[in-house]
């Protein structure tokens, strides 16, 4: 991910995880790729975040993304896990990423949608503001 330097387009394809099912399709192209892969580069390295004590034993696997860049210097594969308390990020197969607002939210556009998943991810890839701590 950090090698590709310009994407003509990214198609955004959600699966079900337990079936490898697709589920919903869609694509950015011109400045939308553009500001996504930037946007993808931009994220911080490590992958998350999780939160494994939000873990249940027999928890659904949701869905996950597989984002297709493609452009002048060929195609890449982008695997993108937020359904789950642990194992989230961006996945290249060189380096995991962190989910960010930033790159994931424009991900998350009619068809592809997310119906449940682990609170600080889901907040994160809706673009919901952030919840104030309670005292």
């Amino acid at each position: 991910l950090a090698a590709v330097e310009s994407v003509d387009e990214i198609a955004v394809c959600q699966y079900e995880v337990t079936r490898a099912a697709l589920v919903a399709s869609t694509q950015l192209t011109g400045s939308a790729a553009a500001d996504e892969l930037a946007a993808l580069q931009r994220a911080p390295l490590g992958g998350g975040p999780d939160n494994p004590a939000d873990c249940l034993a027999r928890a659904p696997e949701g869905t996950a993304l597989v984002l297709h860049l493609r452009g002048p210097s060929g195609d890449q594969q982008v695997y993108v896990y937020y359904s789950g308390c642990t194992g989230n990020g961006f996945f290249d197969g060189v380096q995991p990423r962190a989910l960010t607002a930033e790159a994931c939210t424009p991900l998350v556009s009619d068809p592809v949608t997310i119906r449940y998943g682990n609170g600080p991810t889901v907040t994160l890839c809706l673009g919901l503001p952030t919840p104030a701590p309670t005292k």
